[in-house]
């Protein structure tokens, strides 16, 4: 890249080699133009869209995940050493970040995100796990069988376990055929 830069602006003062310090400069200040000034987490959907959808995001994170934490620590098992207000710190600590990025996620404007793809389902991450969930189906599909046949044939009271699994194969083809008549239709 620095040399096709290079060329270029040897191809650009040969042809205006009259005062190439400012057509640099002019040069420089196109490129700080097309900077992105968007915020980095993006703008909420609704409201004034002048603070970044984290920051709004923020103050619902935090109620919901001291309302998660307080019901489970308080409905929870007996915890031996800790204090409630111990648990409660515990549980608030790892309730946080994914409360948080679950109202981030519900209300930022997707095209208002820096560096954000604009077409998602062309992404090259999209493809990665489409075929990934696919591989996956397919996969648990074949140890689902299999692992129903072999404890058919080896376990003495495999009824519970070999039907069980024959369900999950059940399962994944209702949901397979129900799946590609959505996506057919649509």
């Amino acid at each position: 890249m620095n040399r096709d830069n290079e060329n270029f602006r040897e191809e650009f003062t040969t042809e205006k080699s009259i005062n190439s310090d400012e057509t640099f400069e002019n040069l420089d200040t196109i490129e700080e133009e097309k900077k992105d000034t968007r915020f980095r987490f993006g703008v909420a959907k609704f409201g004034s869209r002048k603070h970044s959808a984290l920051t709004a995001a923020l103050p619902g994170g935090i109620a919901l995940a001291a309302a998660i934490s307080a019901v489970l620590t308080s409905l929870g098992p007996d915890f031996q050493r800790l204090t409630w207000a111990g648990a409660f710190a515990i549980m608030f600590a790892c309730m946080l970040p994914p409360c948080v990025m679950g109202i981030w996620i519900a209300i930022v404007d997707r095209e208002t995100i820096r560096g954000a793809n604009q077409t998602p389902e062309y992404n090259v991450e999209n493809t990665w796990f489409t075929n990934a969930a696919a591989t996956t189906g397919h996969f648990t599909f074949g140890a689902a069988g299999i692992g129903s046949a072999i404890a058919a044939f080896t376990l003495k009271d495999s009824s519970a376990v070999s039907f069980t699994l024959l369900g999950v194969c059940y399962f994944m083809v209702v949901t397979f055929a129900v799946a590609y008549f959505w996506e057919r239709r649509h």
